[in-house]
């Protein structure tokens, strides 16, 4: 069903130090992948998003009718802390009104997709973008269902393993890049199976050890625009 993103930023083995003898693997021979940790603190927001022309079917342009969407975005890295999950099971249902080349921007800096603090290996996230055809109170109770899939996870389970630890076998690192595609495959049945429409999904992985200037970044997909914030703090 959702198989991949439309906008993928970076790569997930950018977020570890390759072993000396380069070999990648799980026997005694295979060193393991090293961690990095970000100097300052990094955070993530969304400062817009804009609904792209022609999205909308010719009916409901004609009628000037605006469309019911939601985002919902999942961010982690490897310091042990679960993902973080907007907008989350105890944030106020909310829904977006838009129609074609309509802009919602958010407040401040945006909305919180990863709050501001020190990244371990590097900041992984994944947003998607649907169209909603429930109502406002089975919206709150699927985000709720959401919520608990990802604190159930595999992908929560393995970063929960990686507190109090400095490098990962190859092995692990499998694992946990097959556990976030899970998650995302699990989190699109949900939303498919309340009758909601997929419409965009963005990806990026951001290395530790990358450059982090404070700023935003606009990037397009198949049905929207987004702007993100990037933050820094100290």
């Amino acid at each position: 069903m959702i198989s991949m993103a439309v906008i993928s930023l970076g790569n997930f083995d950018s977020f570890f130090e390759q072993p000396s003898t380069g070999v990648l693997g799980t026997g005694e021979s295979a060193e393991p992948w090293e961690f990095s940790r970000s100097e300052k603190a990094r955070g993530l927001a969304v400062k817009q998003l804009t609904l792209n022309e022609g999205f909308q079917s010719f009916l409901t342009r004609l009628l000037r009718k605006t469309s019911d969407f939601y985002f919902l975005s999942w961010a982690w890295d490897l310091s042990g802390s679960p993902p973080f999950l907007y907008p989350g099971d105890k944030a106020p249902a909310s829904l977006l009104q838009l129609r074609d080349n309509q802009t919602r921007e958010f407040i401040g800096e945006g909305a919180l997709l990863f709050p501001a603090r020190p990244v371990t290996a590097g900041l992984a996230f994944r947003m998607q973008l649907w169209e909603s055809k429930q109502n406002t109170r089975d919206f709150g109770e699927t985000m709720k269902t959401v919520s608990d899939a990802v604190i159930n996870s595999e992908l929560t389970q393995l970063i929960a393993g990686l507190a109090a630890v400095t490098s990962v076998p190859g092995a692990t690192v499998t694992l946990i890049a097959e556990a976030a595609a899970e998650l995302g495959g699990l989190i699109g049945k949900i939303l498919a199976k309340q009758g909601d429409e997929y419409a965009d999904f963005f990806e990026g992985y951001f290395s530790a050890t990358a450059d982090w200037p404070p700023g935003e970044g606009r990037y397009r997909g198949q049905a929207s625009e987004i702007v993100l914030t990037r933050m820094a703090d100290g």
